[in-house]
C-alpha cells in the first residue's frame, strides 16, 4: 500500500507551514512563549502516552521532552491533519466514550510550541506523568484464557488477518461483566476483535489449517457474545457493564481474529484474553443488530461508487454502540436513523474513512429509538488511482468478499430493545430484509425460523427451515433447527429423526445428543434417552445441562439414588442449575419430603422467574396443601413457559382420577388438573376430554363425565383420536351406568429441560 505521510525528517519549518496552510491552518505568533513542559506535555500524556510508551503499539515514546523535540515537525503536521489521535468519526455530531481528540486550543498550543522553537520550558512546570496499570487494565482476571502455542507472523507480506479458537475453562454457566484482550505483541497488532462460538465450526476450521488459527476476516460461526461488540485497539479501555453481562456457557470457545502488520522480521503473536466475572444476573440483554448490503461490485476507476442499506425497527431501542466496517477503499462511511415523525438522528459520519483505524464506538449517552424508526447507512467508495489507500496500482475491480482485497460494507448496532422478547422480532426484520436482497440465503431463511419459532410461529418457522435445508442440505444445524422445531410442535418422531440426521453430518454436534435423548424421554423410550444422556456426558463433560437431564430420566425409571448421583454432580459444575433444581425438588417430592421439595422449587424460581419444572413442582405440592388458586397460578406458568406440562397435567390428571390405590387417588385434584389442562389447549383434545370425563366420574358428577365422553367420541371420529374410539365407548357405558373408571396408570412422566 502506497505512504500516507512524508518522512519525519521532511518536517522542516517551511515545510510545516505549507502542509498546514494546506489543512487551512495558520500558525500564529504570541508574544508569550509556548513550553513543552507547561504547556504541550499536559496534551502529551492526556492524549497520547497511552500508546506512546515503552512497551506499547505506538513507534516511539513522548513520555519526556527529548523524545517530544526529536518529532515536533512530525507531532505538529499529524495533529494539525487529525490524523493522530487516531479517531475517525467527525467532531459533533455525535458523542462517544472515549474520544481520543484535541481541542482546536491544543492543536494551536503544538503548532506555536514547534514555531516557537520547541521550548523546553521551567523543569518546575513539568507535570507528573500519568500512572498506567502494569499488566490486566481491570486487575487480574477471574479466568485468563491463552493459546496453547504462539503463531509465528511471517517477516513480509501485507496485512494479516487471523482467527485464534481459544477454548474456555470454565465448568459451569458464567456471567461475563468485561472482557479485556491483551494482544501479546502490541507493535505488530493494529486491531483485534473477539467472538464466541458454540457450534465448534471455528474449531474445526483452526483443526484444518496446520498452524495455529485460520486465516481471514470471516470468523466462521462465531457470534457478539451477548449482543456486545469487544475488541481491542491501541490506547482502548475495556468497558466493565454488569448491566449487560453476558452468559458464558462451558464448552464454548473464544474467537479472537487479530489484524497484524509484518515488521519485517518473523514475530510470534500469543494473545491472551482475561474474563471477569459477575454473580448478578443482568437486568438487560443485548442484542447485536448487523446491517449489511453484499452486492458491490466496483469498477477500476470509479471514485464515487456508493452502497446503501436500511431498516425498519418493528420494536423501541436503544441503540449503545456502532461498528461501522469497510476496507481500504471505502471514503465515507455515515448512518442516520429516520423518525416516525419526520425528524432525523445521526448515529455515525466518517468523513475520511481508514480501514487501518477501524474501530467500534460506545455512545456516550444512548440513543433511544422509537418503534418504526428506520435506519439508514450510506458507505461511499473511491477505486480510482487519485485514493492513496488504494492497494491496487493500477486500480483493479473490486467486489464484495472477506478478504482484505474486496470490499465490505456493514454496520453492527449493540442495542438493547424496550422488552426482551422484542429481540425476537428485531431478529425477524433483519432476516426478512437479508431476504428481500437475497431470496437464496440459507442463513437468513435458517435465522428466521429461528426468530419465528420462538415468537411461537411454528409453522412458519417450519416453511423457513425447509428452505434452508434445501440450500444448504448437508449443513448440520438447519436439520438442528428442523429438530427443535418439531420438538416445540410436539413430533416426537420426525424430530428424532431430524437429531440423528444432525449426528450423521456431526458425530460430536454440541447439544443433539442432548436434545434426542429429551426426545426419546417424552417418547417415554428412558433407556434409549440414558444412552444418549451419557454420550453428550462424553463429549462434554463439564457440561451440568446432560447431567441434570440424566437425573431426570433416571428418577423416571425409579432409580432414585443414581438420579441424585447426577444432580448433584450436575449442581457442583453449576450451583445455578434449574434442571438440577427443579430435579432434586422432584426427587424430594417423590421420596415425600414436601418441605424440601418445596425449597427446592422456590430456590429455581428466585433464579429464573419462568422455570416451567419448579412452578409445575410447587403447583403439585401447594394443590395437595389445598392452596388451589395459588396452585392453578402455577400451573399456568409450567405451561406458559413449556407448553410439554400440558401432557404432564393430564397424565397426573388422570393418575388422580382412575389409580386403584385410594392413598393415591385424588378426585378433586383430578378435577381441577383435567379442566385447567382442557381449558389451555385453545381447542378441544378427545384425549384431554377422555380425562375431564375421567375427573368428573370420579367425582360423582356422571352426567356430565357422560356428556363430556359423547364430545370426546364425536371429536374422535375422522381424526388422529379414532383408534380410541372403542376404550371411549367402554368408558361412556360406565359413566352412564354410574361408575368411575378405576385402574393402574404409568406415573406422570414430566417434562424434560433443553
Amino acid at each position: 500500500m502506497r505512504g500516507l505521510l512524508l518522512p519525519a525528517a521532511a518536517w522542516t519549518t517551511t515545510g510545516l507551514y505549507l502542509l498546514l496552510a494546506s489543512f487551512g491552518c495558520s500558525p500564529t505568533s504570541e508574544e508569550a512563549t509556548v513550553t513543552f513542559n507547561r504547556d504541550v506535555a499536559p496534551i502529551m500524556f492526556h492524549h497520547c502516552v497511552a500508546c506512546h510508551r515503552p512497551g506499547e503499539s505506538a513507534p516511539f515514546s513522548l513520555l519526556s521532552y527529548g523524545e517530544a523535540k526529536k518529532r515536533a515537525g512530525l507531532i505538529a503536521g499529524l495533529t494539525a491533519s487529525r490524523f493522530m489521535p487516531p479517531w475517525q468519526p467527525e467532531r459533533g455530531s455525535v458523542e462517544f466514550q472515549g474520544e481520543r481528540t484535541l481541542s482546536d486550543e491544543e492543536i494551536q498550543l503544538v503548532l506555536q510550541w514547534v514555531e516557537q522553537g520547541a521550548v523546553e520550558g521551567d523543569p518546575a512546570d513539568l507535570p507528573a506523568p500519568p500512572e498506567f496499570t502494569e499488566g490486566w487494565q481491570l486487575g487480574e482476571p477471574d479466568v485468563v484464557v491463552t493459546m496453547q502455542e504462539p503463531y509465528m507472523l511471517p517477516a513480509d507480506g501485507v496485512d494479516i488477518f487471523r482467527n485464534f479458537v481459544l477454548p474456555i475453562p470454565v465448568s459451569a454457566p458464567r456471567w461475563v461483566k468485561a472482557v479485556e484482550l491483551r494482544p501479546g505483541n502490541p507493535r505488530i497488532v493494529h486491531h483485534g476483535l473477539i467472538l464466541v462460538d458454540r457450534s465448534r465450526s471455528s474449531r474445526r476450521r483452526d483443526e484444518e489449517d496446520p498452524e495455529p488459527g485460520f486465516p481471514g476476516m470471516d470468523m466462521a460461526g462465531a457470534e457478539a457474545p451477548g449482543g456486545l461488540m469487544v475488541g481491542w485497539t491501541p490506547g482502548k479501555s475495556p468497558v466493565v457493564d454488569e448491566r449487560l453481562a453476558w452468559r458464558l456457557e462451558s464448552g464454548t470457545d473464544l474467537v479472537v481474529q487479530l489484524h497484524m502488520l509484518p515488521s519485517g522480521k518473523p514475530e510470534l503473536v500469543a494473545p491472551k484474553v482475561g474474563l471477569y466475572f459477575t454473580e448478578e444476573v443482568p437486568r438487560d440483554r443485548a442484542f447485536s443488530l448487523l446491517m449489511r448490503n453484499d452486492e458491490i461490485d466496483i469498477p477500476a476507476g470509479e471514485s464515487d461508487y456508493l452502497v446503501e442499506d436500511s431498516l425498519e425497527l418493528p420494536v423501541a431501542v436503544e441503540i449503545l454502540g456502532i461498528y461501522p466496517h469497510a476496507h481500504y477503499l471505502a471514503k465515507s462511511v455515515e448512518a442516520h436513523a429516520s423518525l416516525p415523525d419526520g425528524g432525523s438522528r445521526q448515529l455515525i459520519r466518517i468523513p475520511n474513512w481508514d480501514f487501518n483505524w477501524q474501530d467500534e464506538y460506545r455512545y456516550k449517552r444512548p440513543v433511544q429509538l422509537p418503534a418504526g424508526s428506520s435506519i439508514h447507512m450510506r458507505y461511499a467508495y473511491d477505486n480510482s488511482s487519485a485514493n492513496i489507500r488504494n492497494p491496487n496500482d493500477p486500480p483493479e475491480r473490486v467486489r464484495f468478499g472477506n478478504r482484505s482485497s474486496d470490499e465490505m460494507a456493514t454496520l453492527t448496532l449493540q442495542v438493547v430493545p424496550e422488552q426482551p422478547a422484542d429481540a425476537h422480532r428485531l431478529r425477524e426484520a433483519v432476516m426478512r430484509r437479508r431476504l428481500e436482497k437475497d431470496p437464496d440465503d440459507w442463513f437468513a431463511h435458517s435465522g428466521l425460523a429461528n426468530a419465528l419459532s420462538a415468537q411461537g410461529r411454528v409453522e412458519e418457522a417450519l416453511l423457513q427451515i425447509r428452505k434452508a435445508i434445501r440450500l444448504r442440505p448437508r449443513h448440520p444445524e438447519v436439520h438442528y433447527n428442523l429438530a427443535n422445531t418439531l420438538m416445540v410442535q410436539g413430533r416426537i418422531g420426525p424430530a428424532i429423526a431430524a437429531y440423528e440426521r444432525v449426528l450423521a453430518l456431526e458425530p460430536d454436534h454440541p447439544k443433539a445428543h442432548n436434545n434426542l435423548a429429551v426426545a426419546f424421554q417424552r417418547r417415554g423410550q428412558l433407556e434409549r434417552a440414558v444412552h444418549h444422556y451419557r454420550e453428550q456426558i462424553a463429549a462434554s463433560p463439564m457440561d451440568a445441562l446432560p447431567r441434570a437431564n440424566l437425573g431426570a430420566a433416571l428418577l423416571e425409571q425409579g432409580r432414585l439414588e443414581a438420579a441424585d448421583q447426577e444432580f448433584r454432580h450436575a449442581l457442583v459444575l453449576d450451583p445455578n442449575s434449574i434442571t438440577a433444581l427443579e430435579g432434586r425438588g422432584d426427587l424430594a417430592r417423590a421420596r415425600g419430603r414436601l418441605k424440601e421439595a418445596e425449597r427446592r422449587y422456590r430456590h429455581a424460581l428466585s433464579l429464573e422467574l419462568e422455570a416451567p419444572g419448579a412452578h409445575y413442582g410447587l403447583a403439585v405440592i401447594l394443590l395437595a396443601r389445598g392452596e388451589q388458586e395459588s396452585a392453578v397460578a402455577h400451573f399456568r406458568s409450567a405451561v406458559k413457559g413449556d407448553r410439554t406440562y400440558l401432557g404432564t397435567l393430564d397424565g397426573d390428571a388422570w393418575r388422580m382420577a382412575t389409580h386403584p390405590d385410594p392413598e393415591i387417588r385424588a378426585p378433586e385434584q383430578a378435577l381441577v388438573l383435567a379442566t385447567l389442562a382442557n381449558e389451555l389447549t385453545g381447542q378441544p383434545r378427545p384425549k384431554l376430554l377422555s380425562t375431564l370425563a375421567a375427573a368428573q366420574a370420579a367425582s360423582g358428577q356422571f352426567e356430565q363425565a357422560a356428556a363430556t365422553m359423547e364430545r370426546a367420541l364425536a371429536l374422535a371420529r375422522g381424526g388422529r383420536a379414532e383408534r380410541y374410539i372403542p376404550e371411549f365407548r367402554e368408558r361412556l357405558a360406565l359413566y352412564r351406568r354410574g361408575l368411575a373408571s378405576i385402574e393402574g396408570a404409568a406415573p406422570s412422566s414430566g417434562a424434560n429441560r433443553r
